[in-house]
């Protein structure tokens, strides 16, 4: 049985019969330093003795909200790291100074957890304005057995060229994310993803319809 678990902002804990992998692990209640604090809302409460256990930690990139060392400091030193080629050496360095074992992931690369695989993708930063997300990964993470998927966008736009890409990966999404800083009418697209879709897609269609309509009426 494949499960998603949303921690907040841009954390994730995905989880088969037999394997669970943390994704961007926010655990603490700040993000930030200096004059830059932020608060993770909703508030939650974390209670980390009942989490199952956790065969991997994914990092999509090395921004504070999604590379958060006081989150980090509470992990299992024994659990394998996969951090994005593009980071940077400190970040590496911190990584290993810090006791785990960091292993890097690239665009392109499917790995292998368990019964969970994870597809990962390159935003474009050539045609497309993403900031300094320079090192993003977009990740699908997808049960073996089929029986649910994963996508995030992570902070950057969505290419024509990943859409084409994960509709040969697998013939629906269950879970599709945006980041907050991503958060705009892109999504309205969502309904060329797939002709004939089955739910839950065909919910996401509904979404954009419904969205498409209000935009219709406030013009």
């Amino acid at each position: 049985m494949f499960s998603t678990t949303f921690l907040g902002h841009q954390s994730w804990l995905l989880s088969s019969q037999r394997t669970c992998i943390l994704i961007d692990p926010l655990l603490v209640e700040s993000v930030g330093h200096a004059d830059e604090v932020y608060r993770v809302w909703p508030p939650r409460e974390m209670d980390l003795p009942a989490f199952p256990r956790v065969d991997a930690v994914l990092l999509t990139h090395e921004h504070e909200d999604h590379f958060s060392l006081p989150s980090l400091h509470q992990i299992n030193r024994e659990i394998p790291v996969f951090l994005s080629a593009r980071s940077s050496t400190a970040a590496r360095t911190i990584l290993n100074e810090m006791g785990f074992h960091t292993l890097l992931v690239d665009a392109g690369q499917t790995l292998s957890v368990g019964d969970l695989e994870c597809v990962f993708f390159s935003p474009d930063h050539l045609h497309t304005n993403n900031g300094d997300e320079w090192d993003v990964l977009q990740i699908l993470v997808r049960d073996k057995g089929r029986d649910g998927s994963f996508f995030s966008a992570v902070d950057c736009h969505v290419t024509e060229r990943t859409w084409r890409a994960l509709r040969e990966e697998v013939d629906r999404l269950d879970v599709l994310t945006y980041a907050n800083n991503q958060t705009d009418w892109s999504f309205l697209r969502l309904g060329t993803f797939l002709e004939h879709s089955r739910p839950p897609l065909d919910s996401m269609n509904f979404v954009a319809n419904l969205a498409s309509e209000l935009v219709k009426r406030s013009e």
